[in-house]
């Protein structure tokens, strides 16, 4: 009978008039849901099926109320207290979604910085260095911007960090959290909890800042003298397509087809390269010197093009195809310095 007791404690706990009447009206309720549910076990239902059946006729508990109050009036009390109550079940629920939603939004920030922190390292860091490798940022030197070298050494350290501490800080960190959820207790907790990751959130917001900063200097300081870094870099290819050409002069007389095909790739790769960078430097350069800018890259599109059909020559092994071609290239390559 507990589900009847409590259903009559909902009907009748904010009931107004004294004491007596609302004992009075629970127990005719009482005796009335009794003889109810008496009538539904003589038709065959279990004690617990013949109480529900009974109460599901009679009417909801606030449907009930809502009658007898309608008679008897309120009791203040009761309707304070009930009032309370729901206002705290609202209260604590809006607090755990709050709660919850913050939790979910700091954790949401660690990781996406920490995801921007391996895309710097996975994809951006060898780009910028295949970049100074080609000369369009500087390797190092006097003429280096103290604001580049220390981003260079940022970014060198934050390389480092990830290829070697990453699962060490991440194995440290678990443990530590293993730690405080096991040892911890208090009210607090949840706010020292929403504390810590706050505080990690925004110890990433700063290397992510300044990663990004450290990305985009060395561009913005090294602008104006990109010209000048692509002249030096053009020297390394053209001593890079020399070295090439030579050994592969060399593999076609000795008709070392393996050794001619390496070498010619690695030249022509070189030319492809070097074209590139005279393009880049080519946004740098004054007016007067556009038309020479012009005629080196279109020189060095005629070699390539005799590169190439060099290179078909020796896949095909034909050493009369790959000695035309090799003419060809050094008549179109061998002016360059004249320009």
């Amino acid at each position: 009978m507990d589900n009847l007791e409590h259903y009559l404690d909902q009907v009748c706990r904010s009931v107004g008039g004294p004491r007596s009447l609302r004992q009075h009206i629970r127990q005719e309720l009482r005796e009335h849901l009794r003889d109810a549910a008496a009538e539904h076990r003589a038709a065959g239902l279990s004690e617990e099926e013949a109480l529900t059946r009974a109460l599901a006729d009679f009417g909801g508990p606030e449907q009930v109320r809502s009658e007898l109050e309608a008679t008897h009036g309120h009791r203040l009390m009761a309707v304070v207290v009930d009032k309370a109550m729901q206002w705290k079940e609202t209260t604590m629920k809006a607090k755990w979604l709050w709660t919850t939603w913050a939790y979910l939004t700091t954790v949401g920030v660690v990781a996406m910085e920490l995801l921007f922190s391996w895309y710097v390292v996975t994809f951006e860091l060898p780009k910028m260095q295949k970049l100074r490798t080609d000369g369009m940022l500087p390797l190092s030197g006097e003429t280096m911007d103290s604001t580049i070298t220390w981003t260079i050494s940022f970014l060198n350290g934050l390389q480092w960090t990830w290829n070697t501490l990453a699962w060490w800080i991440i194995l440290v960190l678990a443990a530590l959290w293993g730690l405080f959820e096991w040892r911890v207790r208090g009210e607090n907790k949840p706010f020292m909890r929403l504390a810590a990751l706050g505080t990690a959130a925004l110890a990433m917001t700063v290397v992510a800042v300044i990663t990004a900063g450290s990305i985009e200097l060395p561009f913005l300081i090294q602008l104006r003298g990109m010209g000048q870094i692509s002249t030096s870099s053009a020297i390394r290819r053209m001593a890079t397509i020399d070295q090439s050409v030579g050994a592969l002069d060399q593999a076609m007389h000795q008709k070392d087809w393996r050794a001619a095909q390496e070498n010619a790739d690695r030249a022509s790769k070189a030319i492809t390269s070097l074209s590139a960078a005279a393009g880049w430097g080519n946004k740098t350069t004054s007016r007067d010197e556009q038309a020479t800018v012009d005629r080196f890259q279109a020189r060095l599109m005629l070699a390539n093009e005799a590169l190439t059909e060099a290179l078909w020559a020796i896949r095909d092994k034909d050493e009369a195809r790959l000695k035309a071609a090799m003419q060809k290239f050094h008549e179109k390559y061998g002016p360059m310095g004249q320009e």
